[in-house]
């Protein structure tokens, strides 16, 4: 089928404005297999074939979808793809970050993972941190160096206006090495 041309703005990456096609050719898959009685007849067995890995049900990949759009619409807000644990104006889209997060950590592991190469390109196409704790502690060891140059030491007090944060984690690290 011939995707549609979209007029997406330029902070959006291109697999997004594929789910507008995915989404008419899910809603065209979906008619075509409900029985002439207007029954759906899809229960928890029937996999249905609608994504790259032919594995995900079809109410799944709607879901998947779903919150995929949602997080487009919160990096547009936001500017970011790191949506806290206890997201309160969006609950469901923060369990499916950190699942999806989850997830890449199995497939990194090798054990069995619902993260299709196709979905990770996506989410990493918008700018999704799969390591969030890897590349937040990556960025306090930057800013920590750049303390060091400027102070000639580690010695990060806990009153340290100019970056609170930092002395923060500084603290932090001190107490898990103890």
């Amino acid at each position: 089928p011939d995707l549609p041309v979209s007029d997406r703005p330029d902070d959006l990456p291109v697999a997004a404005v594929l789910i507008s096609s995915l989404d008419t050719l899910f809603e065209r898959k979906r008619r075509r297999d409900e029985p002439e009685d207007g029954n759906s007849h899809a229960d928890d067995d029937q996999i249905e074939v609608v994504d790259e890995d032919c594995r995900y049900r079809t109410y799944q990949v709607g879901q998947w979808y779903e919150r995929f759009r949602e997080l487009c619409a919160y990096k547009r807000e936001k500017g970011d793809c790191l949506v806290p644990h206890k997201y309160k104006h969006n609950l469901p889209l923060a369990r499916w970050v950190k699942r999806q997060r989850y997830q890449y950590k199995l497939m990194k592991e090798g054990q069995p993972s619902t993260l299709s190469q196709g979905r990770i390109e996506m989410l990493q196409e918008l700018g999704f941190v799969f390591d969030f704790q890897g590349d937040a502690w990556v960025e306090k060891i930057a800013e920590l160096q750049e303390y060091r140059d400027k102070h000639s030491n580690c010695d990060v007090p806990c009153n340290y206006t100019e970056n609170s944060r930092l002395a923060v984690w500084v603290k932090c690290q001190r107490r898990q090495y103890k």
